[in-house]
């Protein structure tokens, strides 16, 4: 580095550049800001130090940055990307902040395991996952000689009864909903698909039948409109705010929901019904699942030579 000429009371490795926000350009990994022209310099230095210890040569943080940018991770889902980087790394990161990788023991994984578990057994095993990838990519790059993940197990968790929403309960949420969470419900309970499906539809997906793209699994496939779906999507061409971004599910300013955006309003409207009859989006796609297959087994006992798909394509149209 060379001698600084000014900015003197800034961390090493740092500068700031023409907007006044400083940027701190560690050894081996990204430069990355740690404040703007209005931060007090007290709360600069608190970022440098938080920003030195995740991004020092060796810690799960450095390694983690590493592995991002590794050929198995880019061939990884967006949806899957952004869950790795954004939720799943960040307690790991934080409980081993200041730890060489080489220093983890399979015994502190299971330590931090148990400790997580008492808050979230699921997100615990989520983030022994995103070890393993990370760990096992510090054997690659020679950094540790082993995973200690390796024989770790998930912690097992009480399986939880799925809850099927009746149709009393859809309806009483559909009745206090917003036009856009009217839209998007109807359009879910009518294909099945996920919330993030029905919130990046666009009026270019829709023709005869509706394109669909799964988010999670990339796969494609198409959905047939019934009279109630179509309903649905005249309702939707109705909703507030101009339509000029083309997405069927929009918000008053006629931009796609946001995931954040559209769960809140969600939980607005859901906090206005009983308890017990609260539920999930996502719930949604499990009753619409179960109710046709109730519909195909009842046409299946009214003509027993109706064949698997004329049974979908009858319940489909009723």
């Amino acid at each position: 580095m060379r001698t600084r000429t000014k900015d003197h009371d800034l961390p090493k490795r740092c500068d700031r550049l023409p907007s006044g926000s400083v940027r701190y350009r560690p050894l081996g990994g990204k430069a990355v800001i740690i404040g703007t022209r209005h931060d007090h310099m007290a709360d600069i230095w608190a970022r440098y130090r938080e920003a030195s210890e995740r991004t020092a040569i060796n810690s799960l943080g450095w390694v983690a940055d590493q592995w991002y940018e590794s050929h198995n991770f880019r061939t990884l889902r967006p949806r899957t990307q952004k869950d790795y980087r954004e939720v799943c790394s960040v307690k790991p990161i934080e409980a081993f902040r200041g730890w060489d990788v080489s220093q983890i023991e399979p015994s502190d994984v299971g330590q931090f395991l148990r400790v997580r578990a008492e808050t979230s057994v699921r997100r615990s095993n989520l983030e022994l996952v995103w070890l393993r990838h990370v760990l096992r990519y510090a054997v690659s790059l020679g950094v540790i000689p082993s995973d200690p993940c390796r024989d770790i197990a998930p912690l097992r968790d009480r399986p939880k009864k799925r809850q099927y929403v009746t149709d009393l309960s859809y309806w009483g949420m559909f009745a206090k909903a917003a036009p856009a969470v009217k839209v998007a419900m109807e359009i879910s309970y009518c294909t099945g698909i996920r919330q993030g499906d029905v919130l990046k539809l666009r009026w270019e997906d829709i023709g005869d039948a509706i394109r669909i793209v799964e988010g999670k699994t990339e796969r494609e496939y198409l959905k047939m409109i019934s009279p109630r779906l179509g309903q649905a999507l005249d309702s939707a061409r109705k909703l507030p705010g101009q339509p000029f971004g083309g997405w069927v599910v929009r918000n008053r300013h006629g931009n796609q929901y946001t995931t954040s955006g559209f769960q809140s309003n969600w939980t607005k409207t859901k906090i206005q019904l009983p308890a017990h009859r609260q539920f999930r989006f996502h719930d949604i796609r499990h009753k619409a699942i179960t109710d046709i297959q109730g519909q195909c087994n009842w046409w299946a006992h009214q003509d027993s030579n109706l064949g698997p798909m004329d049974y979908e394509s009858s319940a489909l149209t009723n």
